[in-house]
């Protein structure tokens, strides 16, 4: 995966989680402790799948 893409889709993670400090978060941290809610939670997996062109398990 090149550069470009993988910012394309840490924008993406970062338009529905409301992080302000990416360095400081813990990479095992649920996305939900991170303050998404289940609706971002499909935005995102809708999104990345459209970025990605990848058919995403709904259990992402």
């Amino acid at each position: 995966m090149g550069r470009e893409r993988s910012v394309g889709h840490a924008a993406a993670v970062h338009d529905e989680a409301p992080v302000t400090d990416a360095a400081a978060i813990d990479p095992h941290t649920a996305f939900a402790d991170l303050g998404l809610t289940s609706m971002g939670a499909m935005t995102l997996w809708h999104r990345l799948g459209l970025r990605t062109g990848l058919r995403l398990p709904a259990t992402l």
